[in-house]
């Protein structure tokens, strides 16, 4: 039997990473009867996924700015997990 390892912080992890867990997570939780009533709307947790995705690549060829809205989005994700 594998083991399950519980993550507790996503601070750690790349941006695009943090993103694509956003993502595994919501399609999990989507039509799940354990999570009839999550904090976050999925769609909302989805959405915010696919813009640091749009933001990361942005910032690899772009301005402070770029990467500071990056870094804003990545905190408003790993609050929503």
């Amino acid at each position: 039997m594998p083991k399950n390892f519980i993550l507790r912080s996503y601070t750690k992890l790349p941006a695009t990473l943090l993103a694509d867990k956003a993502l595994l997570v919501a399609e999990k939780m989507t039509d799940n009867p354990n999570f009839t009533d999550p904090d976050v709307a999925l769609t909302l947790l989805t959405d915010t996924a696919n813009q640091l995705i749009a933001a990361t690549v942005q910032a690899a060829d772009g301005t402070k700015s770029d990467t500071a809205h990056k870094n804003a989005l990545q905190k408003v994700l790993i609050a929503q997990l």
